[in-house]
């Protein structure tokens, strides 16, 4: 098993909460790290992929809970959410009396919206969330897991050997850890086994069978559009669907974490400029690179779509490495009526730290002119970076650098 940066914050967080939810698209990883921690901190573990187990669940969730010793570790229970109202009696009870309340509950699911309105609803100051991605770059090299440092001095002075050829290979591979796995697997022949199972057990329940082929071109053409503009008269138009349908399957992706939508930063001193559509992007580039048909790296580095996936894999392994450590980050993207764009705007302790990404070797100030827009920003301006495929860190403007992407 590949170290996941996330364990220590699993454990943490069961120290800390009655209840620790952990989200996550299928084959991610979460059963074998929670397995894991199960066995090292003695829960009992049981799986609702079980039928049986699932239909007494949902039944009797009383008797079902009862018969387990706590605390339980309760796998998939987004199919029975029926259990949550009777986990925050459980809960609720050991408070009353005085008891031990914290480190009862480990509940895994791989469906984030509906797993996050339930917690909200029924285990509210209960529950800590946390949510798990495919392999970063660095858990994958079995590399440190400090996320990406807005100290330059942590990067100078070194040489990084960036080939683009290898960055590509590694978002055509994608993150899923069976592909490490068994490092034999095709991406091709994980991917069309993937998304055969996606289908059948994700979607298929949900959508009316006379849709289901629709939605496959609908997810292929999603998946041609990661690091774009969400445009959803374009989407509803090119796969022939109604903007309601557009919706509620654009839900259907986002409730089972194959995308993700990164919101404009909004400003008060810049609000009239801003376009306030959001940003869509995969998960993973590469079950993005399998349905866009560009799962070939000759193919996918020599088409239009090469700077978006560059972009995706990046913003991802950004993403992924503060959320491992529960940093309190958030995230945007800037564009403005005058086409002026920043691809990622980080906020960390109330400072803005502004990144672009280029394939380029080498870069200059017009990589980075756009950053001059949020100067007059409610927040102070950090350290921010155009992340590209240079072999070393240099200044290109005040406070801002090229950084080699295999930093990352």
């Amino acid at each position: 098993m590949i170290p996941r940066f996330l364990e220590d914050t699993i454990k943490e967080s069961i120290k800390n909460f009655p209840t620790t939810i952990l989200m996550g698209a299928r084959q991610v990883g979460k059963s074998t790290l929670i397995s894991k921690i199960a066995k090292e901190l003695s829960f009992t573990y049981v799986s609702l992929d079980d039928l049986l187990i699932r239909k007494e669940a949902n039944e009797d969730p009383i008797f079902f809970l009862s018969k387990y010793k706590l605390p339980l570790v309760i796998d998939e229970v987004q199919k029975a959410p029926i259990l949550f109202d009777e986990i925050a009696r459980i809960i609720n009870d050991a408070r009353l009396n005085n008891n031990q309340s914290n480190g009862l509950f480990i509940l895994t699911g791989s469906e984030s919206t509906s797993l996050k309105d339930r917690a909200i609803e029924s285990l509210a100051g209960r529950a800590n969330i946390i949510e798990m991605y495919p392999l970063s770059n660095k858990e994958i090299c079995l590399d440190k897991k400090e996320p990406l440092s807005f100290n330059v001095n942590d990067y100078v002075n070194k040489k990084y050997d960036v080939k683009i050829k290898d960055i590509f290979e590694k978002i055509v591979r994608g993150g899923y850890p069976e592909l490490f796995k068994n490092k034999e697997l095709s991406s091709v022949d994980f991917y069309r086994s993937y998304l055969n199972t996606y289908i059948e057990k994700d979607i298929k329940p949900l959508i009316k069978e006379s849709n289901q082929t629709k939605f496959i071109s609908f997810l292929q053409y999603i998946a041609s559009l990661t690091g774009q503009t969400l445009d959803k008269t374009s989407l509803s138009r090119n796969i022939g669907i109604e903007i309601k349908t557009v919706d509620a399957w654009l839900d259907l992706l986002l409730r089972t974490n194959i995308i993700f939508l990164l919101q404009p930063y909004v400003d008060s001193s810049l609000v009239k400029r801003i376009v306030k559509t959001p940003k869509i992007y995969f998960v993973d580039t590469g079950l993005a690179s399998y349905l866009a048909r560009l799962n070939n790296v000759e193919n996918l580095l020599n088409n239009r779509f090469s700077g978006a996936f560059f972009e995706t894999y990046f913003i991802n392994e950004i993403i992924r490495g503060f959320k491992s450590l529960n940093k309190d980050v958030e995230f945007y993207y800037y564009r403005d009526s005058h086409q002026n764009e920043i691809d990622l705007v980080v906020l960390e302790n109330g400072i803005l730290h502004l990144i672009e990404f280029k394939m380029n070797a080498m870069v200059d100030y017009g990589a980075c002119k756009s950053f001059n827009q949020l100067s007059s920003s409610f927040y102070k301006l950090g350290t921010s970076y155009v992340i590209c495929c240079s072999n070393e860190v240099y200044k290109i403007h005040d406070n801002v650098y090229a950084l080699p992407c295999l930093t990352l």
